[in-house]
């Protein structure tokens, strides 16, 4: 009769001392054909020098009311260099809704855009 907790075969894998090891050390068993010192696999060279993140917030009015046509209303972005890993460069920029030109309480409350900050909208 079979258990939870996998047939036989699997119970005797899962008790071997090298799975228990992996385990135990925290080194997953796909890293075993790198040299036992590693615990990950050798970085790749990047192809890129640098990433772009960024995270638009934009125009909303409730979680439950009908939809609406939302609208950009915040542009960060980081330049990261692709080596270090580090921030090179940033950007932050607001930017005026025109179709909905208030801000509903729900969306100041949820982006955390105040009044002060949309003196600052571009257009």
């Amino acid at each position: 009769m079979r258990n939870s907790r996998g047939r036989r075969r699997h119970r005797r894998h899962r008790s071997h001392p090298t799975y228990q090891s992996h385990v135990t050390h925290g080194n997953c068993p796909i890293y075993r054909r790198y040299p036992t010192d590693q615990s990950c696999p050798p970085k790749l060279e990047s192809f890129v020098d640098f990433y772009l993140v960024i995270d638009f917030e934009a125009t909303t009015k409730s979680k439950y009311r009908d939809y609406h046509l939302p609208e950009i209303i915040e542009f960060p972005a980081l330049l990261i260099d692709a080596s270090t890993l580090e921030v090179f460069s940033e950007f932050h920029s607001y930017v005026r809704p025109t179709i909905n030109r208030t801000l509903s309480k729900f969306c100041k409350r949820l982006t955390g855009i105040s009044q002060a900050s949309r003196q600052c909208f571009n257009d």
